[in-house]
């Protein structure tokens, strides 16, 4: 689950993790444009950008920290 395998890895100070709340920040945005966008972007610096078993996840609801226990 991934949830597991999130709450167990370890990671050092090299790692970042990026959050963002998207849902209203610009209205005059297509929801589909800024995720066309934001894989654009992705794609463009794949390699700076680690993706969790080659998936990237949207989180619906809550807290990472919370979900994770820290």
């Amino acid at each position: 689950m991934f949830l597991d395998r999130l709450h167990n890895a370890n990671p050092n100070n090299a790692y970042v993790m990026e959050s963002c709340d998207v849902t209203v920040l610009f209205a005059s945005v297509s929801i589909d444009s800024a995720l066309q966008a934001t894989n654009e972007l992705l794609v463009q610096h794949q390699e700076a950008v680690n993706i969790w078993s080659a998936n990237y996840f949207a989180q619906i609801r809550g807290l990472v920290g919370a979900a994770t226990g820290n």
